[in-house]
Parts: structure tokens; sequence; C-alpha cells
């Protein structure tokens, strides 16, 4: 009799043990899920990451320098002019930046936050012209986001979208 107590006192101990692991394995899941869905929600809020022009010619990556948000070029449709050589920034006002290559070049420096949604000051810097602007940012959704350059009151930018690569 007593082997047999002990069979089953030793079936219902594996059992046991065998729930608890399966309630472990449940509840590890389970914290995952909900520490993703808080950092989804945290980056819903942010600028942080890389970003497509309409256009689909540029990419940008914007990323914290401090406690400030700064970006840089990081791809271009079309990276080499006619002779093959990677694109420069020829139109610069300063002589000494004019060879400096667009792909990798920094034009977005020390923009603050303003609210949830909002950046600004710092400095935005047109290739396209070759002059420096106050920078206006505006987190429309998670996955749009409107980034200006201002001159006094007027401001005159464009929408980008987050990218998926």
């Amino acid at each position: 009799m007593v082997n047999r107590f002990t069979h089953l006192s030793s079936s219902t101990s594996l059992m046991s043990t065998a729930i608890q692991i399966a309630l472990i394995i449940a509840c590890c899941f389970t914290s995952l899920l909900v520490v993703t869905q808080v950092k989804a929600q945290e980056n819903s809020h942010s600028p942080v990451g890389t970003w497509v022009d309409t256009a689909k010619e540029s990419k940008v990556e914007l990323y914290l320098c401090a406690d400030k948000l700064c970006g840089k070029v990081v791809w271009l449709k079309e990276p080499n002019d006619k002779n093959g050589k990677p694109l420069t920034d020829l139109l610069n006002q300063s002589t000494a930046l004019k060879q400096r290559p667009i792909l990798g070049m920094k034009f977005l420096l020390n923009v603050d936050q303003k609210n949830e949604r909002k950046w600004g000051g710092g400095e935005i810097y047109d290739a396209e012209s070759g002059s420096s602007y106050k920078a206006k940012i505006e987190l429309q959704s998670p996955n749009v986001l409107k980034i200006s350059g201002c001159l006094g009151f007027f401001c005159d930018g464009a929408e980008w979208h987050r990218s998926k690569q």
C-alpha cells in the first residue's frame, strides 16, 4: 500500500510542478506583451527614428543628442552626381563646407522639445538653398512628421513619413 501512495504522491508532485512551470511561462509571456505595448506607446510620441520624404528621394534619421533632437541624412535615391561622384553641399554659403557629402550630413541640430508632439528652436539646414533656419517640428501622428524651417514668423516645411525599413 505504501508504494501505491508514494507513486500517487510522486505523480501529483510532477503534475503540480508542470502546472507551476506553465504558469511561470504564461506570466513571462504576459509581462513581455505588456512591456512591448508600453514601449510602443512611448515611441508613438517620439520623432526618434528614420523618416522618408513624400517624394521618397531621401531618408533622414532623427536621434537624441544629449537632451536635444538632431538629425542626419542616411539615404538618397540619387546619391551621386552625373559623373558618379557623391553629391556634395555645393550651395552651402561657407566655402569650407561646399565639398562635404550630403549623405551622412547633419542637417538638424539642437532642437528642444516644447511639448509632447512639438519641438522647436535649434537649427535646420536646407541643402537645396544652402541656408540654415530655425527648426520647427510637429509629430502629427505616430507615423507623420511635419518638419519646417522658419525665418522670423514665416515657416515652410514638408511632411515626412516614418520609414518601415
